[in-house]
């Protein structure tokens, strides 16, 4: 009885043994899995810190990009106050321009007129000159007239006062 339950005692054993080593078996098949589990797992943590490494140079060369995105803004700005500054000092130029060629359109104008007005009394000037130039000739032409009829009387005085002394 004692073989008996001993021999019992022993099945019991083994088939604890197998049971043992059916659940080692499985133990190490599901420690294998995990073990594929935590390799992919250490693959993708490593996968997500080379692109979390990425990310932020990545993150960074975007905030320097940013950065000097926000500088040539400020150059632009200055600029284009430097811009706005002398497009206001063009235009108070062309008004001062605007002004000085009124003024000087505004002299034009008074100097033609006066221009027009000392044409006008040059040519009341020739035309008197003319006149007088005129009445002159005339005036000559008159006189040489008187001359000659004076001339002529002169020499036929002349001409009777021998003619007569030739006939005495």
């Amino acid at each position: 009885m004692l073989l008996r339950e001993t021999e019992k005692g022993h099945a019991k054993a083994d088939s604890q043994i197998r049971l043992m080593k059916d659940t080692l078996e499985e133990a190490q098949k599901e420690r294998a899995e995990v073990d594929v589990q935590l390799k992919q797992t250490d693959a993708a943590l490593q996968d997500a810190s080379k692109g979390r490494t990425e990310a932020k140079a990545q993150l960074q060369q975007m905030k320097v990009a940013v950065q000097e995105a926000k500088e040539r803004q400020a150059e632009a700005e200055v600029q284009l106050k430097h811009l706005e500054s002398a497009v206001q000092d063009a235009n108070r130029d062309r008004e001062q321009a605007n002004y000085q060629v009124g003024l000087l359109n505004k002299a034009l104008q008074d100097s033609n007129k006066r221009l027009l007005e000392v044409e006008g009394d040059l040519k009341e000037s020739k035309i008197a000159q003319l006149n007088t130039v005129n009445e002159h000739v005339q005036r000559n032409s008159e006189l040489q007239e008187t001359f000659k009829e004076a001339e002529m009387q002169h020499t036929e005085g002349k001409l009777r006062y021998y003619s007569q002394q030739a006939i005495r």
